[in-house]
């Protein structure tokens, strides 16, 4: 048995974060050049069900299913602390809950965005996530922030009606930029 003491431990567990560093950078390259960035997730079958269902509840119910889902997203992290989809919905149900006339707290602010962050970290490469990042961005009028996040989502997943709509209406109805929100929502 080896033991490692003082500074040849510290040099081994750098060693072991640059190879992780460097191991996610490529898996990451990968994805976005073969997949499409697109990530299969290994995660439980309650946390996904718990997912989805929170989802479905806000294309069922609008406003009021966003917010309703944030107890649907919060068991999910339980069931699976690093399923990043429900970081994202949990940070995106929050924004929602902030445009209801309820513009949430300091702490609900931060909150919101440690979650997209949180997201971001488990898996940069999902749009969602820096959707929901640019929406915490707005709602902390960090405009800036907010545009290249929400730009980074779009170039992820070009697709993504709801990237364009969150977008519209959180960064570009707020600025003024009406025409240019009519036009990214078609």
């Amino acid at each position: 048995m080896i033991f490692l003491c003082g500074r040849a431990a510290s040099a081994l567990t750098d060693i072991f974060a640059i190879h992780d560093e460097i191991s996610r950078g490529i898996v990451n390259s990968l994805r976005l050049k073969l997949g499409r960035g697109r990530r299969r997730y290994e995660t439980s079958a309650e946390a996904c069900d718990l997912c989805l269902r929170a989802r479905a509840m806000g294309i069922q119910q609008g406003g009021e299913g966003e917010v309703q889902s944030i107890t649907r997203l919060q068991e999910a992290i339980a069931k699976d602390p690093s399923f990043a989809p429900a970081y994202a919905g949990l940070a995106a149900a929050r924004a929602y809950r902030s445009g209801s006339g309820n513009f949430g707290t300091a702490e609900e602010l931060a909150q919101m965005q440690a979650e997209a962050e949180k997201a971001l970290e488990l898996d940069p490469l999902l749009a969602e996530a820096h959707g929901a990042l640019g929406m915490a961005f707005a709602r902390q009028a960090q405009w800036e922030r907010s545009e290249k996040s929400f730009r980074r989502a779009l170039q992820l997943d070009p697709n993504d009606p709801v990237i364009y709509g969150n977008y519209g209406l959180y960064l570009l109805f707020p600025l003024g930029r009406i025409q240019e929100a009519v036009i990214n929502h078609r």
